[in-house]
């Protein structure tokens, strides 16, 4: 039987190192407070925006994304631009879509952003966060 989670397929500060554990996407531990609000970037120059507001008790919050091309539906695959300075990234897909979720650094509250790269359309996804405690 074909498992349906998708272990993490990159990572903006590096892939996982001697001894760590690549952990799937589909198994993230919610942070408390995660809001998201998100715009599409439908062409090539296009900035697609995500703004998400989440709490800072270890958890992860994350955004979906689903695409659609002649009536089907596919993964878009993403590159990081711009890494966050103040958490970590982690991107897989699942279910027909593309997941990237974020975890602040621990103890950090403020502002956070990261630029994705559709790979397909060359569109850019701008991310910005907003981190309580």
């Amino acid at each position: 039987m074909i498992s349906r989670k998708v272990l993490m397929i990159a990572c903006a500060i590096g892939l996982p190192g001697a001894g760590a554990v690549a952990q799937s996407v589909t198994d993230l531990q919610r942070a408390k407070l995660c809001q998201r609000q998100s715009t599409m970037a439908y062409a090539a120059g296009d900035i697609g925006t995500s703004k998400i507001r989440m709490s800072n008790d270890g958890g992860w919050c994350w955004i979906d994304i689903s695409a659609t091309y002649a009536s089907m539906q596919y993964v878009p695959s993403y590159r990081v631009v711009q890494p966050p300075a103040h958490g970590e990234l982690l991107m897989g897909s699942f279910e027909k879509k593309a997941r990237i979720a974020y975890r602040p650094a621990k103890d950090f509250a403020g502002e956070d952003s990261y630029m994705l790269m559709n790979q397909l359309t060359n569109s850019e996804r701008s991310v910005t966060l907003t981190i309580t405690r």
